[in-house]
């Protein structure tokens, strides 16, 4: 829908998660929000837990089975939707912090020292290592799949670094000659 021209040109919404997007009164919400005079709605393409909130196409998403836990049918139908009561979608994808991508592909998880991946419990199994471009691909695929659907804007969400728990936590950055300043720029 590009940017608003009325008004003041701001966006006003609300973030409506997964279950309220999925859910049959989803288009009264939408009129809702037209009849409080919003113009946006931030909806999780695919959130912390790592699930998508519809069937995704990724090669990726499809093989860790990410479209487990769908609550929307069609991405492409909910921005259709909004877009017909003049709201914008914006697209909240969540890059690092993936609780379910990690412990399936110890190869793109964040590693400890001394090598091999975290296993569970450990929390820092639960990012994606921000270096690693196999996760980059997949995450700007995700963005690609938002886009393609109609979505107006991106949200990038957990761009970057855990801090949390990562007392043995190995990014490998000094062998590679990076910074996490210099990953988290360059993706």
């Amino acid at each position: 829908l590009g940017w608003p021209k009325e008004d003041d040109g701001a966006l006003n919404g609300i973030y409506a998660n997964a279950t309220m997007a999925g859910h049959p009164s989803f288009p009264a919400l939408l009129d809702k929000l037209v009849t409080h005079g919003m113009n946006a709605l931030v909806i999780d393409v695919k959130d912390v837990t790592g699930y998508f909130t519809y069937p995704s196409k990724i090669p990726l998403a499809v093989e860790i089975k990410a479209n487990k836990h769908t609550t929307i049918s069609s991405f492409n139908r909910l921005v259709r939707f909004a877009h017909a009561r003049g709201i914008r979608v914006v697209a909240r994808v969540t890059c690092f912090r993936d609780e379910n991508l990690g412990p399936q592909r110890h190869d793109l998880a964040v590693q400890k020292r001394g090598g091999g991946a975290h296993v569970a419990p450990s929390k820092i199994i639960d990012w994606l290592d921000p270096a690693n471009p196999g996760v980059h691909d997949y995450l700007l695929a995700s963005v690609d799949e938002a886009l393609d659907a109609g979505a107006d804007e991106i949200q990038l969400d957990y761009v970057r670094y855990p801090t949390e728990g990562v007392w043995d936590a190995d990014f490998h950055l000094a062998e590679r000659g990076l910074t996490p300043v210099s990953v988290i720029t360059g993706f």
